[in-house]
């Protein structure tokens, strides 16, 4: 972080399940036996965040097959939410689903998830969850499905509670979604340690764009969901 001159970051739990095995679950749907028990340690997160004197923001990664009980207990805690559709196959039409997001809402959290294609896991079926949840901000992660999702922009763009995160997506969507979206609707992401923090920042810094509107996209506009969330 000091070598980027990064100020804050969003940390949320990982490594439940290996790379290789991921990214089979992208391209397959998982079992309910292979995923159910895939559960994140948001204790130990939270507790290593409250720890860092306010640079490590934390979010809390759900595990849809369970009971969102721990969530509303520790989310007052927590600044976010996270969905994994492609690690714990749930999709975003479920009910299991819904639980977590009327907890989100609760807590007036941002929610950062990512799309599949696959029928429940579409761009297509997280706008459904924005027209059904007006006041929940959620994130469309890594630019949608894909790194030229340029169809997942142009669904998201008639809904000001969508946002486009920027991590894996090609340096012209991201223009393309800005472009669109408007940079106040565009959110810098690493995706670290699986990619290279500063290679997805030297991407967006190649972007076309105003003084103000890079600002936006790598701190300004998190800043503000995250103010929101706690008011």
């Amino acid at each position: 972080m000091d070598r980027l001159d990064v100020e804050r970051c969003i940390v949320v739990g990982g490594g439940l399940l290996p790379p290789r095995q991921l990214s089979r679950q992208i391209l397959r749907q998982p079992t309910q036996a292979e995923t159910q028990g895939l559960t994140c340690d948001n204790r130990s997160v939270l507790s290593l965040c409250e720890h860092s004197g306010g640079r490590l923001v934390p979010f809390y990664f759900a595990n849809p097959w369970l009971d969102p009980k721990e969530y509303r207990e520790l989310g007052p805690r927590f600044a976010g939410l996270k969905l994994g559709p492609a690690v714990h196959g749930v999709p975003l039409d479920s009910p299991r689903t819904s639980a977590y997001l009327d907890v989100a809402r609760e807590h007036g959290h941002p929610v950062y998830l990512h799309c599949l294609d696959r029928d429940g896991f579409r761009v297509t079926d997280l706008v459904r969850l924005a027209e059904r949840y007006t006041g929940l901000r959620l994130i469309l992660g890594h630019g949608g499905i894909g790194e030229l999702d340029y169809d997942g922009v142009d669904a998201i763009a008639g809904y000001p509670n969508l946002y486009f995160e920027t991590s894996g997506a090609f340096k012209h969507v991201i223009q393309y979604a800005a472009d669109v979206l408007g940079a106040s609707r565009i959110l810098y992401g690493s995706e670290y340690p699986l990619q290279s923090a500063a290679a997805e920042l030297c991407k967006v810094r190649e972007l076309t764009l105003s003084d103000a509107e890079m600002e936006a996209i790598t701190g300004g506009n998190i800043r503000r969901l995250l103010a929101r969330a706690s008011s």
